[in-house]
């Protein structure tokens, strides 16, 4: 490794990372916080069983990382209602859920497309399904035509924010681990 020790070194050496940073295949147009802008986090997911056995919780999204500014707040009663939002005013605009909806139909189809299947499951009582089964698809295909359209009320869902923390709260809370003491007769 070459010694930098003067300030024509120092050029060469930083000439020699742009020039690298620009050919690499891994090389990217934005910046990590300029990325971090346009994502959005659920954080402190607070879940708990209802007596109606939904699952009931609370949580915040923030804009960036789970250190980012919060832009709402998220509370669902277990009821089998929908979801209260509750937006920071003091940082932000309604505009700003407009902003969170479009970052979910850019980076959950997946998780749009997967909840659509288990979703098929239930309904027809079954435990697995292959991804070449034309029902899958038949049943499938309308949701995903209208998630790429951004069609809601075809996607048969209140909020797509409201879909996105509860999906994403049922599948913690059903993960997590069950710890069970047994105490000794």
């Amino acid at each position: 490794m070459k010694t930098i020790k003067t300030s024509k070194d120092l050029e060469a050496f930083l000439e020699g990372q742009r020039r690298a940073s620009e050919d690499s295949k891994w090389s990217t147009a934005k910046t990590i916080k300029e990325i971090k802008k346009d994502t959005y986090t659920i954080c402190k997911l607070d879940m708990r069983m209802s007596r109606k056995g939904w699952v009931s919780y609370n949580c915040e999204i923030r804009k960036g990382s789970s250190r980012g500014k919060t832009v709402c707040w998220v509370d669902q009663a277990g009821e089998g209602g929908s979801e209260f939002i509750d937006i920071n005013h003091k940082l932000f605009s309604k505009d700003e859920l407009d902003q969170i909806e479009n970052y979910i139909y850019e980076n959950c189809e997946s998780l749009w497309i997967k909840n659509k299947i288990e979703e098929y499951l239930m309904v027809n009582d079954l435990q697995t399904c292959t991804n070449d089964d034309p029902k899958v698809r038949e049943y499938i295909d309308p949701y995903i035509k209208a998630f790429k359209a951004r069609d809601i009320e075809n996607m048969h869902v209140e909020s797509l924010i409201g879909w996105w923390t509860t999906t994403t709260a049922e599948n913690k809370y059903y993960s997590r681990s069950v710890k069970i003491s047994v105490a000794e007769a």
